[in-house]
């Protein structure tokens, strides 16, 4: 009956079609707004500070997932309902991998596992529930040149590595839905300059989470001499 499976869940060490659970119904609902918003004395209507940052800041958002087990004797469905909620509860943030997205991953935890079981039809029904970073992400760092997982709809070809003899300017294409912060890497101490503001980078390992990388274009300058290399995961809103 697992043949039969087209659409599963991945979590860890959790693969719904490892216990021939089948997909009944699948909401990822997009995730509700941070507002911050302020009524001023003296002043009309509600000031909303929200988007303070340039862009619009979200809460997590809770993906649910019913799947059913079928033609299973009571036995069979009770050790398959303890090992789901084991396998889904004992483990900590991870990705989330949804055949109906097989190009990104969710990042998250399960919440919630709940069973209907039906001895009636020999048939369970696992309802399974997880707390969400609010964008989808992508499996593979954004500049990556992997043209076999290449998303012509979303993804955009730029260089990663750059060689830099005292400056050069660079233009970033960010195709996702938010902004990004860079995991940057450097062969020698340099700099980096996004919209005025300069940035020291270390040799190896940097990863600043003021360093932002907007949505669209954004020019960057390197300053010194080395070598820099970039990485990013697109974010989508879905």
């Amino acid at each position: 009956m697992s043949d039969l499976i087209t659409e599963k869940i991945i979590f860890g060490s959790f693969d719904s079609g490892d216990f021939e659970l089948f997909m009944i119904e699948r909401d990822c609902p997009t995730p509700s707004e941070k507002e911050v918003t302020l009524s001023i004395p003296y002043a009309q209507g509600t000031h909303d500070f929200s988007a303070l940052l340039g862009e619009r800041v979200f809460e997590n958002r809770t993906n649910r997932y019913v799947l059913r087990l079928y033609n299973k004797s009571y036995d069979e469905r009770k050790i398959v309902e303890n090992k789901v909620k084991d396998l889904l509860l004992s483990q900590n943030y991870n990705q989330l991998l949804d055949t109906h997205d097989p190009d990104g991953f969710w990042w998250g935890k399960c919440s919630k596992v709940s069973c209907d079981d039906d001895n009636e039809y020999n048939k369970l029904t696992v309802t399974i529930e997880f707390d969400c970073y609010p964008y989808f992400m992508s499996q593979f760092n954004y500049f990556t040149d992997l043209w076999d997982s290449f998303n012509f709809d979303y993804d955009v070809a730029c260089y990663s590595a750059y060689n830099v003899t005292n400056h050069k300017d660079i233009i970033f294409i960010n195709s996702g839905s938010t902004a990004l912060s860079p995991v940057i890497y450097a062969s020698s101490e340099m700099k980096l300059k996004i919209d005025k503001q300069i940035y020291p980078l270390k040799h190896g390992k940097n990863q600043n989470y003021f360093i932002k990388i907007k949505k669209g274009q954004t020019k960057v300058s390197l300053m010194g001499t080395g070598k820099v290399i970039f990485f990013m995961r697109t974010e989508l809103m879905r």
